[in-house]
């Protein structure tokens, strides 16, 4: 066994579940090989708070994931303050991916009426960027070219995968729709994540002022910018940088510092 999914149904209702957690971290410990310890508590009991004293690598943050938009989203707005206590070996669960089911889950509550290929997208990047595992919750041997395209991503894994692992922060253009959700994530070789979400039903342009990443206009560096869902270079930009984004839709930019000249 290489993986265990501890989950928390049924649970004796006079045991406390931080002694249950605790309890099998410690014999997973002791068991001779490395396990995946994967703690499906469902965010409750303010489990964030507590959960890396199991040992568990991974613990689910939320109730389940439907596949529908509306869960989507209410997910991924659920967790910014939750951001901070995922790190390197404990990492915040936000459910497995429903990218590809298109309504075709194995029960009529996870299939939910399906989603589009553009929110299927945003799902996967909102999950890379905020450091949730990228767990496949559809059948791997019936994937749509659509589906397969945003799976096996690179560059979104990539920024997922970033070795330090860590956490993303908000930041908010005075000149954005309220619609607009924009994340940032410093990356191990100094190059930074920019990801801009639309959660509206409307395409919605998306700002970014550069000082609210850490980098003031008199530095004397722009920004190199390559997009990471399209997988092409979009050129150096100084001080902001707007984009387009469709409704429900996404856009994310590894971005490179680079002298302004």
């Amino acid at each position: 066994m290489d993986y265990l999914k501890y989950d928390n149904c049924f649970k004796p209702q006079y045991q406390d579940c931080r002694t249950l957690y605790r309890r099998m971290g410690l014999a997973l410990a002791n068991s001779g090989r490395d396990i995946v310890f994967s703690a499906c508590q469902w965010g409750t009991d303010s489990v964030h708070e507590w959960i890396s004293s199991t040992g568990a690598h991974l613990f689910r943050s939320t109730m389940d994931i439907t596949d529908c938009w509306n869960s989507i989203k209410d997910i991924a707005l659920s967790q910014m303050d939750k951001m901070a206590y995922s790190r390197p070996y404990c990492h915040n669960d936000m459910d497995m991916l429903v990218v590809g089911l298109y309504g075709k889950g194995g029960n009529d509550f996870i299939s939910a009426g399906g989603c589009t290929d553009e929110e299927y997208q945003t799902h996967f990047s909102l999950w890379a960027m905020m450091n949730s595992p990228l767990i496949i919750g559809c059948d791997v041997r019936n994937l749509s070219e659509k589906t397969k395209k945003i799976l096996l991503n690179r560059d979104l894994i990539a920024i997922n995968q970033d070795i330090e692992c860590r956490s993303p922060f908000q930041v908010n253009c005075e000149s954005n729709s309220p619609d607009i959700f924009t994340l940032v994530k410093v990356l191990s070789d100094g190059d930074v994540a920019i990801g801009m979400f639309n959660m509206g039903d409307v395409p919605t342009i998306a700002a970014v002022d550069f000082w609210d990443l850490g980098l003031p206009v008199n530095a004397g560096m722009s920004l190199g910018l390559y997009d990471c869902i399209e997988h092409i270079n979009i050129g150096k930009k100084s001080e902001m940088f707007s984009a387009e984004v469709p409704e429900h839709g996404s856009k994310i930019f590894r971005c490179r510092m680079v002298p302004k000249i």
